[in-house]
């Protein structure tokens, strides 16, 4: 009797201790997610914005360019 009163007992702790693993890993992958949001807002400065935008202008007018190359309404296309 006393084997089979012990066996559950070991089964539920070894449960327990799956459930706090999963709990822990879960709070600790939170934490990482936060601090890294963190870090790419604090990179975001109001130069790497800047630099973004005008990136973006110039590949919308090359595209554009391209555009209007490949439909025939600009003949030279650099």
């Amino acid at each position: 009797m006393k084997a089979v009163k012990v066996a559950p007992l070991t089964l539920r702790l070894s449960c327990k201790r799956i459930e706090t693993t999963n709990a822990v890993s879960t709070f600790f992958l939170r934490k990482v997610i936060n601090v890294q949001n963190v870090t790419i807002m604090s990179e975001a400065s109001t130069f790497n914005l800047r630099k973004v935008s005008i990136v973006r202008k110039v590949y919308d007018t090359a595209r554009s360019a391209a555009i209007l190359f490949a439909q025939g309404e600009i003949s030279r296309f650099n």
